[in-house]
């Protein structure tokens, strides 16, 4: 639902202690037309991106308020993680 708040939650079972998170939400998997969710906690900086995924843990999340302008029936959610490996 458009300015929903949400949970989004994922399972970290090989830990970089380097890695940040970036959380998109768009109608198509085109990078360029997703838009990046902020964390509601102020844990990302200007760009979106936060520490995550430096620790194993079967449940480590953010939640984020979807954009009052998402219009999608079946939305794409998208998560980068950036770490000493690459992306």
């Amino acid at each position: 639902m458009p300015g929903a708040r949400n949970l989004v939650g994922w399972n970290v079972s090989t830990p970089s202690h380097e890695g940040f998170c970036t959380l998109r939400l768009g109608a198509i998997s085109d990078e360029r037309s997703m838009t990046v969710l902020h964390p509601l906690d102020g844990s990302g900086n200007e760009a979106g991106s936060f520490p995550c995924g430096r620790n194993v843990a079967e449940f480590e999340g953010k939640e984020v308020r979807f954009p009052h302008n998402t219009i999608c029936d079946s939305c794409i959610m998208q998560l980068e993680w950036k770490t000493e490996f690459g992306d």
